[in-house]
């Protein structure tokens, strides 16, 4: 057995009939450069980076309690993989590997119709699997400084990561049609929203999902979504209100090759 818990759309593929032998994840996607010459130079530069998909490829063996049940089983067993871009977790380390999959139809090979069967399973993958649960970057009550410059550290080993911030506003004096800004000093991408606050607002900034959301609802923005490189950073918090009091909450899920 390969020892790791392994699901699929909610479906578990480690199972006392579902006996999961390999899993093969661990080659990184594909890492797609484009490359552009430099007029005079006898030189090229890198000019765009980008990581394709990945293949993932799980193997082992179904064992019935008998013919009939293997045959009932298998049914249910090629449904797992009816839908797409859908959870492929994988135990990995002390933790799991969440990956957005997609199933080609299963390999079944039963010869003789015998009462157990072995499987090949390939998965397309985005190209990073992610932690289940978020790490927090910063967890601060009773902020009221209009400005704030975090050092913070981000792990993974995705290139770049995606946090999440959440901020509520306890208070805020004059917040009529006035902006808060978040972003990343380092790359200088940064996020502005405006809208009419008031006390007791939450706002959301979620790279993750590319959305500005303020009480829920989703606001219009402009900029870029903050994107941070593994290692110490330092994020960015602005407002021009008059004055507020508020907790805020930084997090990210760590991605991984």
């Amino acid at each position: 057995m390969a020892g790791q818990a392994v699901s699929f759309d909610g479906n578990s593929l480690q199972t006392a009939v579902i006996l999961t032998s390999s899993i093969e994840h661990e080659t990184p996607a594909d890492k797609n450069m484009r490359m552009f010459a430099l007029a005079n130079a006898n030189a090229n530069t890198v000019n765009r980076v980008n990581h394709n998909s990945k293949t993932i490829v799980i193997r082992g063996k179904i064992i019935g309690t008998s013919i009939t049940d293997l045959d009932n089983f298998l049914d249910d067993f090629r449904a797992y993989f009816n839908n797409e871009e859908r959870y492929l977790d994988i135990g990995y380390g002390s933790g799991t590997r969440r990956y957005i999959a997609s199933a080609q139809e299963p390999d079944i090979g039963r010869p003789n119709g015998l009462k157990h069967c072995s499987f090949s399973v390939t998965f397309i993958c985005q190209p990073f699997g992610r932690d289940i649960l978020p790490t927090t970057l910063i967890s601060a009550t009773g902020r009221t400084a209009s400005t704030y410059n975090d050092e913070i550290t981000i792990g993974g080993s995705a290139k770049f990561q995606l946090p999440i911030l959440t901020i509520s506003y306890s208070s805020i004096a004059d917040g009529t049609n006035k902006t808060v800004t978040f972003g990343n000093n380092a790359t200088g991408q940064q996020l502005q929203v405006t809208a009419d606050f008031a006390s007791g607002d939450v706002l959301a900034f979620n790279v993750v999902e590319r959305k500005i959301l303020l009480n829920g609802a989703e606001q219009n923005f402009s900029g870029a979504f903050p994107e941070f490189e593994r290692g110490a950073q330092t994020a960015y918090y602005g407002d021009d209100f008059t004055a507020r009091t508020m907790d805020y909450d930084l997090i990210h899920y760590r991605y991984w090759k």
